[in-house]
């Protein structure tokens, strides 16, 4: 989720990931503090997401 910029050291790389945040939680993780939005990064809710090919008669089984 970035592009290493060569010319910096590594502790100093633009480092970015998705962070899954609730809908109604949207409004403090862009404009609330820093410590209100770390309080926002937890793992999902088991369930919360789902994987697989979205019409099921195109599902492939990948090789392991």
């Amino acid at each position: 989720m970035h592009r290493p910029d060569p010319k910096l050291p590594a502790d100093a790389q633009d480092k970015r990931s998705v962070v899954p945040i609730e809908p109604e939680h949207w409004d403090e993780w862009l404009h609330g503090t820093t410590e209100q939005a770390m309080a926002l990064i937890r793992l999902p809710e088991l369930g919360c997401l789902a994987h697989g090919a979205a019409e099921p008669a195109l599902q492939v089984e990948l090789p392991i």
